[in-house]
């Protein structure tokens, strides 16, 4: 392979980020707000800084090692890695890149493995790290909460859900939700899986013919492992947001393609009808990309409609159930105190359906109390709070919760008990600290007023030491 001929290709696989991004707001970075695409920016130009650097270096014409500029190189990733944890599968995209485009044949494989090495060091802590992290907040799925079963069908449509949306961006949905139990069976989840194979399986056969495709391929399967079904953290199948390295290969593919025709032309070896065909082509799409682009971003503009778009793709996603219910009780008490009520029966709707779907999902029941509290349906709310705090026993919103019932029935004293335990476990908040000094001043005038002074004098003594705190 020409070097002139690998160059673009493996510069279009660098700058396809851009062409990622347009596909169909593949990534909610773009809307959520002016300083998380920023962010954003930031890390693809470092990622792009990496990658161009090790071309530099391990260009075919270069008589020295570049030692310079791979240096430069493990900089970027180094400042790559601390930007998103995305970015430790870096080296492996290196050594995809060694073999196409570049097609470095004439190292072996231990040399090019050593070659790797700093950047594989800087990857494993990444790694580390990233996991250290995670444990601290969402936990590592289980392999036995998940059968073999449904992980395959979750790695299946993992692998799917990429490439499809990068051809056709559409029913883009701000969460594809892992699911709790898939049946192999099921044409939802049996025909991604199936493309899956079937994909892979063509471009293995036609590798010599077209190695861009599998190089794309297996570079999408690399960096979305983390998020598949075989290794997974959190609640999420798939995200749009990892669609902008994810998808980095299949636009390799488009800029690379449409380098070839413009060089083709230029070379009077492709007519002037068919190279203004494949320009309209690429202008329209790229328009219809941007039209769809700002279609989508309106669904960013509340939490209401965004979850209820997630709603209308996917009406058995449990968490975008949830968080509607959510979004609709937030959305009405931005307006007046009343409208709470006036919209809980819709809230409690979708809560219930979150339950139903997954009784696992703890924040569902904790909702559902909340929007039957809303309606006064004191006594049903207690069920799914008392559920809450058994699930999540260690969130202080639990006990609260369960307090405020109780003065929302007017029995102030069996508020105390609930009232304290979520005090001891967050003493720095001042809103719960507050909720129970209002109870205790009220319930010690009641007991001085009956004559049980040693009892409120317990009370006021408590007061003080909250006060104090």
């Amino acid at each position: 392979m020409r070097w002139g001929y690998a160059w673009p290709d493996a510069l279009a696989f660098a700058l396809g980020l851009g062409l990622a991004w347009s596909a169909g707001w593949k990534t909610a970075d773009l809307v959520w707000s002016l300083w998380l695409s920023s962010l954003t920016v930031g890390y693809a130009t470092i990622v792009w800084g990496a990658l161009l650097a090790y071309l530099a270096a391990a260009a075919p014409h270069r008589t020295t090692r570049g030692t310079r500029w791979k240096a430069i190189s493990l900089i970027a990733f180094i400042a790559a890695v601390l930007s998103h944890p995305l970015a430790m599968t870096l080296p492996l995209t290196l050594v995809l890149l060694d073999g196409y485009p570049l097609g470095r044949t004439r190292l072996s494989w231990p040399q090019r493995l050593r070659e790797k090495a700093p950047y594989v060091l800087v990857a494993l802590i990444a790694a580390g790290l990233a996991m250290l992290a995670r444990q601290q907040g969402v936990l590592w799925t289980t392999i036995a909460s998940r059968d073999l079963e449904t992980r395959l069908v979750s790695v299946g449509q993992s692998l799917w859900l990429y490439p499809a949306t990068f051809i056709w961006p559409v029913a883009l949905s701000p969460l594809y939700e892992l699911p709790r139990r898939a049946e192999l069976l099921n044409p939802r989840f049996l025909l991604p899986l199936l493309g899956s194979i079937v994909t892979l399986l063509v471009l293995v056969r036609y590798r010599r013919h077209f190695p861009g495709g599998l190089i794309a391929w297996i570079h999408m399967a690399v960096v979305v492992a983390p998020v598949s079904g075989l290794i997974h953290s959190g609640i999420q199948l798939g995200a749009d947001r990892y669609a902008y390295q994810a998808d980095i290969g299949f636009a390799l593919l488009v800029g690379y393609g449409l380098t070839w025709a413009l060089i083709l032309y230029g070379e009077g070896r492709l007519r002037r009808s068919i190279a203004c065909a494949i320009a309209g082509t690429a202008i329209f799409v790229v328009v219809a990309l941007g039209l769809g682009t700002w279609t989508y971003s309106g669904l960013w503009g509340d939490s209401e409609t965004l979850w209820r778009w997630a709603v209308e793709v996917d009406g058995d996603c449990a968490v975008c159930n949830l968080n509607l219910s959510e979004a609709i009780v937030s959305a009405a008490a931005k307006q007046i105190p009343s409208a709470v009520a006036a919209r809980a029966g819709e809230a409690e709707a979708y809560a219930r359906k979150a339950v139903a779907l997954r009784p696992d999902l703890s924040d569902a029941h904790f909702n559902l109390g909340t929007v039957l509290a809303a309606q006064q349906r004191y006594d049903e709310a207690e069920v799914p709070l008392r559920a809450y705090v058994d699930r999540v026993p260690w969130d202080p919103a639990g006990p609260e919760r369960l307090g405020l019932l109780r003065i929302a029935q007017g029995r102030h004293a069996e508020a105390v008990p609930f009232l304290r335990q979520a005090v001891a476990m967050d003493p720095e908040s001042t809103m719960r600290r507050r909720h129970i000094e209002d109870v205790l001043r009220e319930q010690a005038g009641l007991l001085e007023r009956a004559g049980r002074h040693s009892e409120a004098t317990r009370l006021r003594e408590e007061l003080t030491r909250l006060g104090t705190n």
